[in-house]
């Protein structure tokens, strides 16, 4: 065809046509009226800023749309100022920060049911030993939140500069109707009056970001206010101390059998995300932990024991058995606390001749171990660098770790060992174990159970061979979980032969009891009802060996010798014998008997009180550095 008709017959099409490709994509994206950007965006923040919430199961306030709709106005208005391609851009950089957020969240709370937080930066070096833990918790579903992004980025590559001036107006109208609808919304809600800000239940009344910014300044006050305000409060704080002193019990047959018992040495065993529901439980003909089982028939077992930690999971479980005191209510006690003047088990054990040792499948420097294990009174300790150098993984099988442990274990004195397993963490990659799984094989449940497997045969073959050279003869094993494995939002939990009924309290039963079990010669094979915390083995451990404990601080009881006291949760959570109280809820908290029977708020008062001040006090005793000062 002759190029004189082509270049006659193009000159014939409309204007539009005549375009290349990219400026056909400008002349359309141009032609889109701002206000239409605007609501695109709107409409992605809000729905990105609630649906998640929702979908991760949390309790939603009826409150939280009006809320969520007032903040993305005010997070869209700095981008109203201005014209074309900078307010696209403006609205890009606010809607990644909050896809970026949102994403990260989701993650954390699939992990461990808790969201992340400023707090949370010191652990970002240690990512990297995570990142089988966080691939196990991105769902494809995920790549949705991100997709809005793309078309902004888009729109902001095609959209043309603006010469036209900034337009404050709309702006100053879409803050103000925001702030407003902020006011209307949060202002009105009861929830603030009784909650605990850092419990992540308050995103379901505010959304994600207010919840960080919240959680964020509570935390600063708190500093805040133990910088000033301790020193002037320490005779109020030892007061308080000794009016909460547990009362201890006359008489009893584990009172009696407790104080006759002499042990030598001290074995402490934490199992990595070890949940009481599993230990006992049956897969067709086979049990799921032979070993614990074993151990609950021979010794003493507390079978409503539960895990307190908070941000800093295993660590916090470390902190609450070892040092007998809350989590930090921010952050991570083993990263804020190391230099802290502390008397924790371990250093009431080297007082009193023990050599102490401490084991850990990873590295060291996770969580401040290296630093915090000496703060806490340890002789010696070994991780993933001592004890399998050559390991291309960040943990170490738990195999691995305890066919080292009987030649470390010195033979001329005394010994107290603290070994924390690693291989039934998350996401539970283990060697098949030939359980009968059945529809849960190939979910997180049974992947779960896997695991569990595997380290009690692991835990097996330990006291096999450490029995075989006579070492657990005089020692004291005490064996109990760090924290949840799984919850109610992992695949293949709810088909579980175990799993609760759809009761908010009976799931959180669930998710929070763990086993605690006392064994040796000398103690009775036992079960025990009452409630007991992680926070009271370091004392029940000094009491079984006869340790004076004066001057340590501790917020734990023996649960040997001392009446019953209610088990407060970093959340804000209480329990007791009686009755288990539930903060932050939508409808406001709940409170249900000690027979999962949902009862009126009024019953939970006292507990819910109990609790709130022993959180308060603890972590200004905490930040104050007064632990061992509130006991004279």
């Amino acid at each position: 065809m002759p190029a004189s008709f082509l270049s006659c017959s193009v000159g014939l099409l409309p204007p539009s046509m005549n375009d290349a490709p990219p400026a056909r994509a400008r002349h359309l994206v141009s032609s889109v009226p701002p206000l239409a950007i605007l609501a695109f965006a709107a409409v992605s923040l809000l729905l990105k800023q609630t649906v998640p919430i929702v979908l991760l199961g949390l309790p939603v306030a009826p409150r939280l749309l009006v809320v969520a709709s007032g903040l993305v106005l005010v997070q869209l208005a700095p981008a109203a100022a201005v014209p074309g391609r900078s307010m696209v851009l403006r609205i890009l950089a606010v809607d990644a920060f909050i896809s970026l957020m949102t994403v990260g969240d989701v993650v954390a709370f699939r992990i461990n049911r808790r969201f992340l937080s400023v707090l949370s930066l010191p652990l970002v070096p240690y990512l990297p030993h995570l990142g089988e833990a966080i691939s196990s918790a991105i769902h494809p579903g995920d790549a949705f939140l991100l997709v809005d992004l793309a078309v902004l980025t888009l729109i902001a590559a095609l959209v043309p500069r603006s010469e036209a001036p900034s337009r404050g107006g709309p702006s100053r109208f879409l803050a103000g109707v925001g702030v407003a609808t902020l006011v209307l919304g949060a202002g009105t809600d009861p929830y603030w009056r009784q909650a605990t800000l850092r419990n992540p239940a308050t995103a379901g009344h505010a959304s994600l970001l207010p919840f960080h910014l919240i959680a964020t300044v509570d935390a600063a006050w708190s500093a805040l206010r133990a910088n000033y305000f301790a020193e002037k409060e320490l005779s109020l704080l030892q007061r308080w101390y000794a009016e909460r002193r547990p009362r201890e019990r006359a008489g009893g047959p584990l009172v009696g059998r407790a104080a006759a018992a002499r042990f030598e040495n001290v074995l402490i065993v934490q199992v990595e995300s070890l949940q009481a529901w599993a230990v006992g439980m049956r897969l067709g003909d086979q049990e799921v932990t032979p070993t614990l089982n074993r151990l609950r028939a021979r010794g003493i077992s507390f079978e409503n024991a539960y895990s307190q930690v908070g941000v800093g999971n295993t660590a916090d479980a470390e902190w609450l058995s070892l040092c007998s005191f809350y989590p930090a209510t921010a952050g991570i006690a083993f990263i804020r606390y190391d230099s802290a003047k502390l008397s924790c088990l371990p250093s009431l054990l080297r007082k009193s001749g023990f050599e102490t040792l401490a084991f850990h499948g990873n590295d060291l420097s996770v969580y401040n171990r290296d630093d915090m294990y000496v703060t806490a009174g340890f002789n010696r300790r070994y991780g993933r660098r001592e004890l399998h150098p050559d390991s291309g993984r960040y943990e170490i099988p738990d195999r691995i770790i305890y066919a080292q442990i009987p030649a470390l274990i010195p033979r001329d004195g005394p010994f107290a060992l603290h070994v924390v397993s690693f291989s039934s963490h998350r996401p539970f990659h283990v060697p098949p174990q030939g359980l009968p799984l059945g529809k849960l094989q190939g979910t997180i449940a049974g992947d779960y159970l896997e695991s569990i497997r595997y380290a009690d045969t692991a835990l097996g073959e330990l006291l096999q061979a450490l029995e075989a050279q006579r070492l657990m003869a005089r020692t004291l094993l005490v064996v109990y979980g760090d924290h949840a494995g799984i919850n109610r939002g992992d695949i293949g939990t709810i088909d579980l032969p175990t799993a609760p009924p759809p009761n908010e309290g009976a799931w959180f039963v669930f998710e929070r009891r763990v086993p605690l079990l006392f064994v040796g010669e000398g103690l009775p094979a036992a079960v025990v009802a009452t409630p007991a915390g992680q926070i009271d083995i370091a004392p029940t451990i000094a009491g079984l060996l006869h340790l004076p404990t004066e001057h340590a601080g501790f917020l734990g009881r023996d649960l040997l010798r001392t009446d019953e006291r209610p088990v407060v949760f970093w959340s804000g959570n209480v329990l007791d014998s009686d009755h288990l109280y539930l903060e932050g809820r939508a409808a406001g908290p709940l409170c249900f008997t000690a027979k999962g029977a949902t009862v009126p708020g009024s019953a939970c008062e006292s507990l819910a009180a109990f609790g709130r001040r022993e959180r308060g006090q603890a972590q200004l005793i905490l930040d104050a550095d007064l632990v061992t000062s509130v006991d004279p």
